[in-house]
């Protein structure tokens, strides 16, 4: 915003931060009123000099408007505003809107074009200061364009005129137009404006004698009658024609009371606060969700909030797109409603449902009216019942999503889902009060959980707790407590507030296949689904099962949670689930769906397909539909925990075990115990890989022996019991070329170079992990193998004092571990490439290797790293001199050494790194 501002209206000013500028005396200012005239425009000189001096031009002119120039250019100077020499001319520049001539030009100009000018104009008509422009200036250039610009505010002013007198307010107007009329006795059309006002007030004697005056004044003056316009006024008022006086202009007030016990909603009605303070011509908001959100409320409970907005009223009506007891109503019905409403006649309003819509948008146009449309059907509904006028605020309330209206009309969206537990909780309490909420906190969650927060249910619990003030609420909860019966006891005997009810009205919008497919959502096993698996689960093309899906979220059956993924409530899913047919065929197919993605997990973003495989495994136990497991054990859950998803990997290896299969038991303790292991929980490890031991040796399975001891053998290294390791990779090792296995091969080579490396025996380290890589390579790959084996033979090569050749063998193994998505290993790798680079000296290089391998360990819980990283980190600042920084990292380092159990001076003496000569 300018901080300076330009007055030509009444004497000329410049004013800056709220202080006048000196402007010279009145040749200079003339000057620069001529120059703010054409503000941003080039003046050549001669218009100059002629519009200062005209005739009476000096012979020294030319130096004096110089002179008066560089005056001028110092006191605006402080303001920003320069004055320029431009060709043969001078240019000042400023702000167009900091002149007031220009900005009384724009708001005049954008009152032309404006659905409601008045405010604009009276804007405009603020600006003047006085009766003229250019106050106490004589000057040639000035005389004429102050004539023209008070002629301009004369056709303003009696525009403003006719716009009040549109819209009755002749009361105030009158002392304005008598004064007004007195100044110019010859201007008929001020004449008409009083003439018009006195009939009004019930002066009709007044308004003719004022024109027979005016009639004798133009005849003796200039020898004219009046106009034909002021003859058919005067006419008109002698036989007092009934179009003269305005029609009332009703405020209506249809607003329903506002929701007594509303509770929460904080971010929704801030959201339509926003739109309603934008106050463009996009002033719509669908507020969308399904049935017993709390649409209504929201809306009402605003509305009444905001009263003050809407100073012309407030139009309702429910349109029963959704209603239990009536079916939807046509929108000629709505429109007849908001026509009696804004005082229409019924003898005024046309036959023809087109002209309606047409009457009703003229009535509201240019006024500040909240428009409510409740319970909207579809979009067809509404659009006849939209105003044209940018003024109006429309609510539109839908269990449809509208999306034709969001396309086609600008609407702002506002989806509404169930209460946050708080304010649950809270309408919970205005309901009950809170004595009785806090007395059974149990009770409470349960009710909120058997609700699932939806603002219906939760009413109709409460009522029916409030009316039995002694029942205990831990009663309520456990009629709910059963899902095949939770819908009879969410009734409250009143279609309104009726679960079912306001369900079963959703479901009749809906096609056939629609309803189908909702009752198998319903069944499906799982909290969501994808869309490849709903195709499955319909037995239709991945299309088909798209457009049914939209239909479903269309109408907030179903919510599409993250692109392609759908959930449906849980209230919404015992209804569905009471109207689906026979789907044994339908969930044979969906588990055999799960196996296959499952099967060949090879991306985190499978991992939502896992969760959906345990449940859907867990159902088809209890039908006896089981199938396919072994494999699923073997690769799955090694895979998770690969990603880093180790809650899920722990989930799916400790459901196997539950299962009870002895073939598998040995697969699944490993698996518990790798994960485990890359949390950092080594005794729970050691446990798990025992285990595993023990069954693979029960089962006279020597692989599945030979990988509990690898496991054993990385989880004693990690306790630093070093020979233990060692015994376990030697075995290993010996039962793999037993066997000619070069996954069990790889992996013991692997682990016997981590326990060479920590007893300081590089060279035999750098000759395990090469042995592991060439395995790895020489198998075309086997897991995470060979990335893992180049980590170690890079670290071997740093601490052998080959730091150039151990940072390229780190930096190839990043590359591998990060196009794969092992996260483990890349943590390793960032690490280890940050402590080469200490030995190199690269500091500031080693310092960020070392934040990013910090940053993804803290994001996969892995707290080995972090204790080594802190020390290293500590190291760096100690030799960069910030020592307050390295002692906090070597603080840090110890708290996560005692967390693992590991000596306290393990990452200070196993992670020390010599500077380079």
């Amino acid at each position: 915003m300018s901080l300076v501002e330009f007055r030509l209206f009444g004497e000329v000013e410049a004013v800056f931060r709220g202080a006048g500028l000196s402007l010279g005396h009145a040749r200079q200012r003339c000057v620069l009123a001529l120059l703010l005239v054409e503000v941003n425009r080039v003046v050549p000189v001669p218009a100059l000099l002629d519009g200062v001096w005209g005739e009476n031009l000096p012979d020294t002119a030319r130096v004096t408007l110089r002179s008066y120039l560089s005056r001028l250019r110092a006191a605006l100077a402080p303001a920003g505003v320069t004055i320029t020499r431009a060709g043969a001319g001078y240019r000042l520049t400023a702000p167009a809107r900091t002149v007031d001539l220009h900005a009384f030009r724009t708001l005049v100009a954008a009152a032309r074009s404006a659905e409601d000018p008045l405010p604009l104009l009276e804007q405009a008509l603020a600006l003047w200061r006085g009766d003229e422009p250019f106050a106490g200036l004589t000057a040639p250039g000035l005389d004429g364009l102050r004539a023209l610009l008070v002629q301009e505010r004369r056709c303003v002013e009696l525009d403003r005129v006719d716009l009040l007198l549109d819209r009755g307010r002749h009361n105030e107007l009158l002392p304005e137009l008598v004064t007004a009329a007195a100044a110019a006795p010859l201007d008929e059309r001020r004449a008409g404006q009083l003439m018009l006002a006195q009939y009004r007030l019930g002066r009709q004697a007044d308004a003719l004698t004022h024109y027979a005056g005016l009639r004798t004044s133009l005849a003796e003056e200039l020898g004219v009658d009046p106009s034909p316009r002021l003859r058919e006024l005067y006419q008109r008022i002698l036989i007092a024609a009934p179009e003269l006086t305005p029609a009332a202009r009703t405020a209506p007030a249809q607003l329903p009371a506002p929701p007594r016990l509303f509770t929460g909603r904080a971010t929704e009605l801030a959201r339509l606060s926003g739109v309603l303070a934008r106050g463009n011509a996009a002033t719509v908001s669908a507020v969308g969700g399904m049935g017993g959100v709390g649409k209504t409320a929201l809306v009402l409970h605003w509305a009444h909030a905001n009263l003050a907005a809407f100073p012309d009223g407030q139009l309702h009506v429910d349109l029963h797109g959704f209603d239990p007891a009536a079916p939807p109503m046509a929108p000629a019905i709505a429109l007849r409603g908001f026509l009696d409403a804004l005082g229409v006649p019924a003898t005024a309003v046309p036959v023809d449902e087109h002209a309606q819509a047409a009457l009703y948008r003229s009535l509201v146009a240019g006024r500040r009216l909240l428009i409510v449309l409740d319970n909207a059907r579809d979009s067809e509904q509404v659009l006849p019942l939209l105003p044209g006028s940018s003024m109006c605020t429309v609510v539109i309330t839908s269990r449809h999503r509208l999306d034709g209206l969001l396309a086609t009309h600008g609407v702002h969206p506002l989806p509404m889902d169930v209460l946050t537990e708080p304010d649950a909780k809270d309408l919970l309490v205005r309901f009950l009060g809170a004595d009785r909420v806090a007395a059974e906190p149990q009770a409470v969650a349960d009710l909120l959980d058997r609700c699932a927060r939806l603002p219906l249910a939760l009413g109709i619990v409460a009522a029916r707790a409030a009316t039995h003030p002694g029942f205990p609420l831990s009663a309520l909860a456990e009629e709910l407590r059963e899902g095949g019966t939770r819908l009879d006891t969410l009734d409250s005997g009143e279609l309104t507030a009726n679960l079912r009810a306001v369900f079963a009205t959703t479901y009749r919008a809906l096609s056939p296949d629609a309803v189908t497919l909702a009752g198998l959502l319903a069944l499906a096993p799982g909290p969501d689904l994808g869309l490849p698996a709903a195709a499955v689960l319909a037995d239709v093309a991945e299309s088909s099962a798209r457009a049914l899906l939209r239909e479903l979220a269309a109408l907030h059956l179903v919510q599409e949670q993250t692109p392609g993924r759908y959930r449906m409530h849980d209230l919404v899913r015992l209804y569905a689930a009471e109207h689906a047919g026979a789907a044994d065929d339908a969930l044979r197919r969906l588990l055999t769906h799960y196996q296959d993605l499952v099967e060949h997990f090879a991306s985190p973003a499978l991992l939502p397909e896992v969760g959906n495989l345990v449940a859907a495994t867990t159902f088809a136990a209890d039908q006896g539909w089981l199938s396919r497991l072994p494999a699923l054990a073997g690769r799955v859950p090694r895979m998770l925990d690969a990603f880093g998803h180790y809650d899920a990997a722990l989930d799916l290896a400790r459901f196997i075990l539950d299962i009870g299969d002895p073939d598998l038991a040995a697969e699944a303790s490993f698996c518990l115990g790798l994960t485990h292991w890359r949390l950092g929980h080594t005794a729970q490890a050691i446990t798990h890989y025992e285990r595993a031991l023990g069954h693979a040796k029960a089962a006279g399975d020597r692989l599945a022996e030979a990988e509990a001891l690898n496991g054993l053998g990385l989880a004693h290294w990690r306790l630093s019991d070093f020979e233990q390791a060692r015994a376990e990779h030697e075995e290993a090792l010996t039962i793999g070329r037993d066997l000619d296995d070069a996954y069990t091969q790889g992996y013991a080579h692997l682990g016997a170079g981590y326990v060479s490396h920590w007893v300081e025996d590089y060279a035999r380290a750098l000759d395990h992990h090469w042995a592991a890589c060439e395995i790895a390579r020489a198998a075309g790959g086997i897991g995470s193998l060979e990335w893992q084996a180049l980590n170690g033979v890079g670290l071997a090569l740093v601490r052998l004092g080959r730091a150039e050749d151990g940072r390229q063998r780190l930096a190839e193994s990043l590359d591998l571990s990060r196009a794969a998505g092992d996260p483990y290993t890349t943590v390793s790798n960032l690490f280890c490439l940050g402590f080469a680079l200490q030995a190199l000296g690269e500091l500031t290089a080693a310092a960020e290797h070392h934040r990013r391998s910090l940053a993804l360990a803290s994001e996969i819980g892995e707290q080995l790293h972090q204790a080594r990283t802190h020390h290293c980190l500590g190291t760096i600042h100690d030799q960069l001199g910030e020592h307050d920084r390295a002692a906090s990292h070597h603080a840090r380092a110890r708290v996560f050494a005692e967390q693992l159990g590991l000596p306290a001076d393990e990452t200070s003496t196993r992670w020390a790194v010599e500077p380079p000569d």
